[in-house]
């Protein structure tokens, strides 16, 4: 096992005897590490500064989120399990509930859910930006 003093006095050593290139090597990695923190720098700037323009336009801005149709669906299919259980109790009869009742109703939650969202988000593509945006 080699230990770190005798190590540490092989590497003292090359670096006197190979000056040259132990200042090449000091120099490039002090310029590629200023590199590196000053696009890190740059990038954080841009991204702070679109994150202000977005800001500045204020509430107008449309997020689409994909769980709205889908918690939508669920709550309508369990709203239905209680009110058909509730209808059986009244009447007095044996609620018998499938699973397709339950598979369509997820599926046309879905396709109104793309439907809404996809058609205004069309119609605002086709516009321009900041026409877009002036519009009340």
């Amino acid at each position: 096992m080699i230990d770190f003093k005798s190590t540490l006095k092989i590497a003292l050593n090359s670096l006197k005897v190979n000056k040259m290139r132990s200042a090449l090597t000091s120099l490039g990695i002090i310029i590629g590490v200023s590199a590196v923190i000053i696009m890190l720098a740059i990038g954080t700037g841009a991204n702070k500064q679109v994150q202000a323009n977005m800001e500045s336009m204020g509430s107008n801005l449309l997020t689409v989120r994909s769980a709205t149709a889908k918690s939508g669906g669920l709550i309508g299919v369990i709203a239905g399990i209680i009110i058909a259980f509730l209808i059986g109790a009244l009447f007095g009869t044996n609620i018998v509930i499938t699973i397709s009742p339950i598979l369509l109703s997820f599926g046309f939650s879905g396709l109104v859910g793309i439907g809404f969202g996809y058609y205004p988000a069309y119609k605002a593509s086709l516009l321009n930006p900041i026409d877009a945006l002036r519009y009340e």
